[in-house]
This record gives C-alpha cells, sequence and structure tokens, in this order.
C-alpha cells in the first residue's frame, strides 16, 4: 500500500471530511485498475461503492479517501487522479453536509 500525497488537509471540505467517531477511514494510492480492491474495503460496514473504467489508463494513478461513521451507516468517498490532484469520482449516502451534525 502506497501513502497518498495529498494531504487530508488539501481535500475540500464540502467533498470530504472524516468521520470523528469513524469505523473505517482509508486514504491509499494505487492504480485506478485496483480502485474496487481498495473500496471492498469499506462492505463489511455496509459500504458498497464502486467505480467503472471508462475514460481512465488501468495503470493511471489515483488517491482514494474513504470514511465510515462509527454506526456503519454513512460512508464519503472520494477518488482523485494523482498527476492533476483533481477528484474524478465521489459519493456519499449522506442526507446534510455536515457529517457531523445529528
Amino acid at each position: 500500500m502506497l501513502q497518498p500525497l495529498i494531504s487530508i488537509s488539501q481535500i475540500d471540505k464540502k467533498q470530504y471530511i472524516e468521520f470523528k467517531d469513524a469505523k473505517l477511514n482509508i486514504r491509499e494510492k494505487t492504480s485506478y485498475k485496483d480502485i474496487n480492491k481498495v473500496l471492498s474495503k469499506a462492505n463489511p460496514f455496509g459500504g458498497n461503492s464502486r467505480v467503472n473504467g471508462d475514460g481512465y489508463h488501468p495503470e493511471r494513478q489515483i488517491y482514494i479517501f474513504v470514511t465510515v461513521s462509527g454506526i456503519g451507516k454513512k460512508m464519503i468517498t472520494v477518488v482523485y487522479d494523482s498527476k492533476t490532484q483533481r477528484p474524478i469520482a465521489a459519493s456519499s449516502n449522506l442526507n446534510r453536509k455536515n457529517p457531523y451534525s445529528s
């Protein structure tokens, strides 16, 4: 597992913020072909996020950030292109913008 070069402080808080009581936090750099292997780590906590491979070379390096809430019912995922450091995919099952709110 390679460590991400994008720090958590560089990520736009409107796109991704980790839960304070998270059951799981993933911060990984990997190739695009392995994106679903990394995302599958959230499956035991109710995660079922997947990304298709349209438009990206399988060896393209990406950063993946995933956070699952303490109760396991909320999840936020964002995927960044490592070269451009721009988001290429994001998902959330939140109804609110701030995952810390009740």
